[in-house]
């Protein structure tokens, strides 16, 4: 919160019992540029602000902070009920413009609806950080670290397995993405099975630097399913072995013109992954 009045500080802060709605730590400032700095280097979920401060207002704030690349919601508490300055704070991007005093009601509503747009936010961040590392999977084959949303997301805290499949099947325990619209991927428990799907699944992953090579493991076990029209669930085993280089020689054959060559890395491809397959 940023406000150059004590008292509205304490106000803000007390008025709710924020905790309720999963907010664990709330920062006060006065001074407009010391808050500033604080939420570039601590990117909060939210930033409560006055509009008139001396040095900076409210609506700088916002901006400044946004140049910097900050996500927060912001919401503006101020005494003055003035169409431009709601307009103004909506147009570069606040949630929110209540009016001082506050109101418990009031307060209470907007609560919740941080609490709402938050957990939307997590849950989008989340789809777009596993399509993500799916897509470079996809594409490049690497079996690169996770990013910063999936470490802190808790999904591979426990054993689990990743699976692959086009729908998403019913009563089996685990998290859900859909990549594409006949794409589905889903983290399972370590002694999940899936029963009546068409899947490919990876071994187990004991932790989170094990969870791109799965990806790719299952990957590369539910296109050979596809590509066979086989039906079941598939179970990708590791040999040792990599179709990197095979991959590579059907994409410069293919970039070359040169069919036949093509082809015939195609067949060693599907003898290398028939060969590297089990079926459960």
């Amino acid at each position: 919160m940023v406000d150059d009045e004590p008292w509205a500080l304490r106000g803000v802060r007390e008025i709710i019992q924020w905790e309720d709605y999963g907010f664990t730590s709330i920062d006060t400032y006065q001074n407009p540029q010391q808050a500033l700095d604080a939420i570039i280097k601590t990117q909060p979920d939210v930033v409560f602000t006055d509009v008139r401060m001396p040095g900076m207002t409210g609506l700088e704030l916002i901006e400044r902070c946004r140049e910097a690349g900050s996500a927060a919601l912001f919401v503006i508490v101020s005494a003055y009920a003035e169409f431009e300055y709601a307009k103004k704070a909506m147009d570069i991007g606040a949630v929110s413009y209540i009016l001082k005093p506050l109101e418990d009601t009031t307060v209470h509503e907007l609560a919740k609806k941080l609490q709402n747009m938050l957990s939307s936010k997590k849950d989008s961040e989340l789809v777009d950080s596993v399509r993500s590392l799916v897509l470079r999977v996809l594409t490049t084959g690497n079996a690169s670290v996770l990013d910063a949303t999936l470490e802190r997301s808790g999904l591979f805290d426990k054993p689990c397995r990743i699976a692959f499949l086009a729908e998403k099947p019913r009563q089996v325990a685990g998290e859900c993405f859909r990549i594409y619209s006949d794409l589905v991927m889903m983290i399972l428990p370590e002694k999940a099975s899936l029963q009546d799907a068409t899947a490919g699944i990876s071994g187990v992953c004991y932790d989170s630097d094990q969870v791109p090579a799965a990806v790719w493991q299952a990957l590369v076990a539910y296109y050979t399913q596809r590509f066979y029209g086989a039906k079941g669930v598939l179970e990708y085993r590791r040999s040792g072995k990599s179709p990197g280089k095979l991959l590579e020689g059907i994409i410069q054959s293919a970039e070359k013109g040169d069919v036949m060559k093509a082809q015939t890395n195609l067949n060693q491809l599907k003898t290398f992954l028939l060969e590297e397959r089990i079926l459960i």
